[in-house]
Parts: C-alpha cells; sequence; structure tokens
C-alpha cells in the first residue's frame, strides 16, 4: 500500500520547488519589475549631478495612463464582461442566467473597477498582472431585543436558525389565573413572560476577487503558459498576524510568531513605497497581532505514492503544514500585454520604453542645461572683480569692478544645443509611437494634418493605433479575463447551497446555481474593434434606421425585439445603463388591442349591411302583405259561407211556416237578408280596413332609404 508523504518530506519538496521559481525577491524579474515601478513613479536615476539639469521623462507612465483608460471601457463600459457558450440548443437560457449571474457578482459584489484597473496596470508595468478569487462567506449581526415574550411566542422566536441568544430573563406571567404552584402541583409548569436579546446572524456566500502583487506570487519557472491551470507549482505568500490567522479557523500557537518571509525586503515593495515611513517597527507589544508568513500552495504532488502527481492546497504558517487537502483548480487569473512565446511571463510596456524614457531624459537634461546656460551663463574674471557681487545672478543686480569691465569681465560662449535636442526628442516620440502604438498627442487631428489628407487616411492611421490597444484587450481578455471568469463560476458552482433572488438587467431574477453545470466554453464581450462611444452611438443609429425601414417594408429578417435589443444598447453607449425608463421590453409587454378599421371601409361595410337590411325588410313587408291578404280573403270566404249557410236555414225555416204567414214571413226573410247583407258588408269593410291599417303600420316602420 502506498506511504503518504510526511510532513517533512512535504516542506522539503516544497522549498525546493520554490526555489526554481519565478518572483524571488534576489532575482532578474524582481529587479526589473522595481525598476519598472521607479520609472513610473519618476524616481531619480541616481546618475544626477549637483548643479545639473535632474528632469526625469515620464514616458512610461504616460503611455500607461493612456492606456489604462481605453482598456477599462473595453471592458467595464457595458453590463456584461463575458458570455457563457450554450452547449445547445435547449441550453441559451440556462447559459444567459448563469453569464448574467457570474457578471453581477463582478460588477455589482466586487468593486471591478478597481481590481481591473489595478489588474490592468500591474500588467502594463511590472509584465504580468494577476488576481485571486475564492469563495467567502460574510456575516450580517443585527441584535434585537424582545419583552415580556409568552412561551409560545420565545419557541417561534428560538425556531429561526439564524438567531442566537445572547441574554435571557423570565417572570411568572401576572395575567395568569392560576398561580405558580397551583400549576405545578396539577403537573403543569407555571406560564412565564420572558425578556430576551438575541443576535440575528445572517450568512451570505459569494466569489471574491482580489488583485495580488507579483511579488507574493511564485509560479514554476517550468511553467510555458500565461495561464496557470495546468502548473504544477503556484505559491501566494503573505505576511498575517496571529490574529487573522485563527480567524481563518487555523489554530496557531504563540510561538510560531516570526516571518520567514519579510515582503518589505521586496524590492518591488520598497519601489512601491513611495513615502519612506520613520520609525515603523515590525514588533508588535499585541500578541495577538505578531506575524508569521502565511503560504497558499497549489502544487501538483505524488503525496499518495501512487505515481501520478493530483493538484493539492496546502497551506502553511512559517514551516508549519496546516491544511493539505486535494483541490480542482488554482484560483488565480492573469494577464499579460504581450505574449512570451512559451512562456509564462509576458512583455510590459517597460520593455519597449526602457532605452527610449532613459534617452528622452538625458535629452530633457541637456536641453535644460543648455537653457539654464543661456540665462546664467559663465565668465571669465580677473582679480578686479567682486566675486560675491558676479555670483548673484538678478535683475538689476551690480557687480563691482575696479578699472575696465570688458578687461575684467569676459564671457564665455557655450553653443546652443536646444534645437538639436529637441529635434532628437522628435524623433524619440515617433520611437516611441512605433514601439507601443500609443499616440499622446493631437497631432494627426491638427489643422494642418486635416487640410493635406483625407478624412480616410485620417481613419486608417487612427484605426492601426486603435488595433494596437485592441490587440493588448485580446490578450486580457484571452487570457485572464476568461480564467477569472471561470474560476467564479467553479467556485459558485462548489459552494453555493441555496437559491438567490437578484436583480440583473432591471428586472430581479431567481438564480440557483445547484442547478448549474460545470463550463469552460465561453465568448468574451469587449465590444473589440468598434471604435470610440461616439463611433458605437452612430453604428447603432445606423443599423437601428436600417432596421426600421427593413421592418416597416415587412422584410421577415427584421422583428420589433430585434430593434429593442439595438435601441437598448444605443442607450447604453450614451450613458443610460438603467435604459427601462426610456424602453419597453416588447417580450413583456401588455397585447396591442387590434388597429381600428379603415372609416372608408367601415362606410362601405355600414351602406352594404343597410342595403341587405332593406332587401330583407321589403321581402319581410311583401311576406307579411301577402299573408295579411290571404287571411283577409280567407276570414271573407268564410263569412261568406256561413252568411250561405244561414240563408239556407232561414228559407228551410220559412218554407215551413203555415201558409198563413208566409207573407209576413217573407217579409221578415227579406228584411233579415237586408240586414245580414248590412252586417256582412260592414264586416267585410272593417276586415279589410284592418287589413290596410296594418299594412300602413309595416310600411311607416320601415326605415327611409339612405
Amino acid at each position: 500500500m502506498a506511504l503518504q508523504m510526511s510532513e517533512a518530506s512535504l516542506v522539503a519538496l516544497i522549498e525546493t520547488m520554490e526555489a526554481d521559481c519565478y518572483g524571488e525577491s534576489d532575482g532578474e524579474l524582481s529587479r526589473e519589475r522595481s525598476e519598472a515601478l521607479d520609472r513610473y513613479n519618476g524616481a531619480l536615476l541616481g546618475n544626477e549631478v549637483e548643479g545639473r539639469s535632474a528632469a526625469i521623462s515620464t514616458d512610461l507612465r504616460d503611455t500607461v495612463e493612456a492606456v489604462v483608460p481605453q482598456l477599462l471601457r473595453i471592458f467595464l463600459s457595458g453590463d456584461d464582461v463575458v458570455r457563457f457558450d450554450p452547449r445547445g440548443p435547449e441550453d441559451d437560457a440556462a447559459a444567459q442566467r448563469e453569464s448574467d449571474y457570474c457578471n453581477f457578482v463582478m460588477t455589482q459584489r466586487n468593486p471591478a473597477f478597481q481590481i481591473f484597473s489595478t489588474w490592468f496596470r500591474d500588467a502594463l508595468l511590472q509584465k504580468n498582472g494577476y488576481v485571486k478569487a475564492w469563495w467567502e462567506t460574510r456575516s450580517d449581526v443585527v441584535v434585537e431585543r424582545y419583552y415580556d415574550l409568552s412561551d409560545d411566542a420565545l419557541a417561534v422566536l428560538m425556531a429561526d436558525p439564524c438567531v442566537q441568544v445572547a441574554g435571557h430573563s423570565a417572570k411568572p406571567d401576572p395575567y395568569l389565573n392560576v398561580p405558580a404552584a397551583q400549576a405545578m402541583q396539577m403537573g403543569q409548569p407555571p406560564a412565564m413572560l420572558h425578556d430576551v436579546e438575541v443576535r440575528r446572524v445572517h450568512q451570505k456566500g459569494y466569489v471574491r476577487v482580489d488583485n495580488v502583487p507579483g511579488e507574493e506570487l511564485l509560479v514554476h519557472s517550468s511553467h510555458r503558459d500565461v495561464g496557470l491551470q495546468d502548473c504544477i507549482f503556484v505559491s501566494h505568500r503573505t505576511s498575517k498576524t496571529l490574529s487573522e490567522v485563527r480567524q481563518m479557523g487555523i489554530d496557531c500557537p504563540d510561538d510560531w510568531a516570526g516571518e520567514d518571509y519579510d515582503p518589505r525586503s521586496s524590492e518591488e515593495v520598497q519601489s512601491r513605497d513611495r513615502f519612506e515611513e520613520v520609525g515603523q517597527s515590525s514588533e508588535s507589544v499585541d500578541p495577538a497581532t505578531r506575524r508569521v508568513t502565511y503560504k497558499e500552495i497549489y502544487a501538483r504532488i505524488d503525496e499518495d505514492g501512487d505515481g501520478i502527481a493530483e493538484l493539492r492546497r496546502i497551506c502553511m504558517v512559517n514551516r508549519h503544514v496546516v491544511i493539505d487537502e486535494e483541490a480542482d483548480l488554482i484560483p488565480f487569473a492573469v494577464v499579460t500585454p504581450v505574449i512570451q512565446p512559451h512562456r509564462h511571463i509576458g512583455y510590459g510596456y517597460y520593455d519597449f520604453l526602457k532605452e527610449i524614457e532613459l534617452a528622452h531624459t538625458a535629452l530633457l537634461r541637456i536641453f535644460f542645461d543648455n537653457n539654464y546656460l543661456s540665462v546664467n551663463g559663465r565668465y571669465a574674471i580677473s582679480d578686479r572683480v567682486n566675486v560675491d557681487d558676479l555670483l548673484v545672478s538678478r535683475p538689476g543686480g551690480l557687480v563691482r569692478v575696479q578699472g575696465s569691465v570688458g578687461d575684467a569681465i569676459m564671457p564665455l560662449t557655450h553653443p546652443s544645443t536646444g534645437e538639436s535636442a529637441l529635434a532628437a526628442m522628435t524623433y524619440l516620440d515617433q520611437w516611441k509611437k512605433q514601439a507601443t502604438g500609443v499616440v499622446l498627442d493631437a497631432q494627426v487631428l491638427s489643422a494642418d494634418v486635416l487640410n493635406k489628407s483625407t478624412a480616410t487616411g485620417i481613419s486608417q492611421a487612427i484605426s492601426v493605433w486603435q488595433t494596437r490597444i485592441e490587440a493588448v484587450a485580446r490578450c486580457f481578455a484571452e487570457t485572464g479575463v476568461k480564467d477569472l471568469f471561470r474560476i467564479i463560476h467553479a467556485l459558485t458552482l462548489k459552494h453555493a447551497d441555496a437559491e438567490e433572488r437578484v436583480r440583473i438587467d432591471q428586472t430581479w431574477q431567481t438564480v440557483d446555481p445547484r442547478e448549474w453545470v460545470r463550463r469552460t466554453d465561453m465568448t468574451v464581450s469587449v465590444g473589440l474593434g468598434t471604435g470610440s462611444r461616439e463611433m458605437k452611438v452612430q453604428f447603432l443609429n445606423q443599423a437601428l434606421m436600417q432596421q426600421g425601414q427593413a421592418l416597416a417594408s415587412g422584410l421577415p429578417i427584421v422583428q420589433p425585439q430585434n430593434m429593442y435589443e439595438t435601441a437598448k444598447e444605443l442607450w447604453k453607449e450614451m450613458g443610460y445603463r438603467d435604459t427601462s425608463r426610456f424602453l419597453t421590453d416588447p417580450a413583456q409587454a401588455p397585447p396591442k388591442e387590434p388597429p381600428p378599421p379603415d372609416p372608408a371601409i367601415q362606410v362601405a361595410q355600414i351602406r352594404e349591411q343597410g342595403a341587405k337590411e332593406r332587401e330583407q325588410m321589403k321581402l319581410g313587408q311583401q311576406a307579411q302583405a301577402e299573408a295579411a291578404k290571404a287571411a283577409a280573403q280567407r276570414e271573407i270566404e268564410a263569412a261568406q259561407a256561413q252568411a250561405d249557410i244561414v240563408t239556407e236555414r232561414t228559407k228551410a225555416l220559412i218554407k215551413q211556416q203555415s201558409d198563413e204567414h208566409r207573407l209576413a214571413m217573407e217579409m221578415q226573410a227579406k228584411q233579415f237578408e237586408a240586414r245580414l247583407e248590412q252586417q256582412t258588408a260592414i264586416l267585410l269593410e272593417q276586415i279589410r280596413a284592418s287589413a290596410h291599417v296594418h299594412a300602413a303600420a309595416m310600411t311607416h316602420e320601415r326605415p327611409p332609404a339612405s
């Protein structure tokens, strides 16, 4: 069975690997970094001559400070720094949520501007810039006091896992009807009122990102890549107090105090400290604030003897191993402005400006010395001149001379080197532009150049210089920025234990990192190649106009959602991050009501409907009239038939009468027939009148023709 490596063997192996690392305090890399910091800070060269000019050229500082704002604008001007690529069509929404959350962690929960600003300056000055990411749990404590709580209320309060009791007192409830002694006899505990002081502790975990000075990080010299994920040995050494180490959960005895590595002895630290502090003592009176060397090491070591080196996280306090565990990633991200092939350490701007700045400084001193001599020249004098008067140079000053002045004082002629020095410095400026691609003046946009050059030529010249800056941004994006967001994603996936509700892109979203998947593919959204913000605004305006024309013409290549995204980016480029005040997402807008019909179409429809109604009404009226006429005819025929029946009966009755009454009966019959005919006529007239009235009424109800 494989044996575990002993602590002594592990410490010896670590010290051996540290000795073969970039970043040792007495190495060439440390000296070059220190020298670059001195040049950035404008420190003297050490070859100054008393009485001569001590001017320092600040080419490095001017170049770095011209590049950093452009890089920060490229990376931080928008809401998103990176976007994770989906693994398939079904993964689009998940990749979008994870991208939004990782960007939120970096830009909202961490001081992104400060981190990126320091990160990029470190790289431009000291060849490589480093940041570290780790999972940190923050505890927010709120002290609360409650008085006269009942037993049930206290139980509910204590059921909250975030509550910790800091103080408690109880007293019998005076409003209880049953005395406490009687309640005890009945086997019931007496009711109490509680005064309690609690500490409500809310713990929230998130990924913390911070900058790492180059002198604190040791990288094994065998490493050939800018990124550190495949490095066999990385050591982050810092100076901490015993109290800080103990707050990390590490048992650190007092006798471990003492530093194996003093960061203040590093050349980079000394160059970075511009203000020399006098009387600062490394010894602390408080034992808890005495300092130790704390190392967090990520090394690929075969501790179990199986012949395969595993990545392990090893933490040491001085030479004592306090943590030794497996690790799945190295939490450091690295950027470099110019990649040196097959090497971890790249090139900084000082590598390109070192000779230029030294020559520039020498020419500046020559120029100023020559001007000083032209104002306060040198003289050949005789012993008849008062030397004290001649040494004091001021307007209106007197120089006492015995005898003729021309015989006693003769000015020495010095050649003028000012013009030649200025010409040489102009050449150095051109050299600097070619070396770095950074233009520090507005000569390209001067009136003379604009009169003699075309707009296309000037645009091409500016584009060439911008391309050099964008190449640096692309190096940063493809190396350290990608690695940093991979680390943020991996740490969130590993440590997050609950869902969280956060505000992303002006909307509240619920994010549950427990549902994520491990991601390594991403696209860096840094807007390279799009020029300045004014150019972006112009391009977006043109794109918005073209989209509007395509949408108006009915082409299926543009939808309202596409125009919304373009307009949102336009408002962001104009400086308004909260675009919800000006734009409404079509996907979230309420459904639109159908547009009102054309009035001409409505009029035509109304006329057509009226014609149909009139035709139907006319047909109905005709049918009703025919029906009324038929009914009246039937009534007349029925009346006539009834009258015939009555007449026949009457005749038969009359025949049965006696002959004596025949004449009288005939007379009566005639009278009866006359009345019957009159009634029948009246009845017929009434029926006809009723039919005419009904027909007239239906004719009156018909609407007039339009």
